[in-house]
């Protein structure tokens, strides 16, 4: 996997960009999320100066790493920047911070989303 817009029109993204040693931590509770995350059509990406891990069941490489660090990374300096991208392919919010508890939120206000949660009824 190397374009991020293939995804577009079919998943929310929730990228974690972060130095390094907490992104096992982050890791392990994008996965407890797990439903919550299925529910609202989210794959979530961990990116380190090393390495990118994923939900996204497909291959990672390091050209999706750099892929992702070029279009949506604006601090290279911050510990941790999480940035959420609607389906549309468009910033939808930035934080250095992640807390999916707001990040849910901000996605069930959203248009599509919305729209997503009537059809289920």
């Amino acid at each position: 996997m190397e374009v991020i817009s293939d995804f577009k029109w079919k998943y929310r993204l929730i990228i974690v960009f972060t130095q390094g040693s907490d992104s096992q931590a982050i890791e392990k509770l994008l996965a407890r999320e797990k439903e919550s995350i299925l529910d609202r059509d989210i794959l979530w990406f961990v990116v380190t100066e090393k390495s990118v891990s994923s939900n996204y069941t497909g291959l990672l490489n390091e050209a999706l790493a750099t892929s992702l660090r070029d279009q949506f990374l604006l601090d290279q300096s911050a510990l941790i920047e999480v940035v959420l991208v609607g389906k549309d392919g468009e910033i939808k919010h930035r934080s250095n911070g992640l807390d999916t508890i707001d990040l849910y939120f901000r996605i069930d206000q959203m248009p599509m989303r919305r729209s997503e949660i009537k059809s289920d009824l």
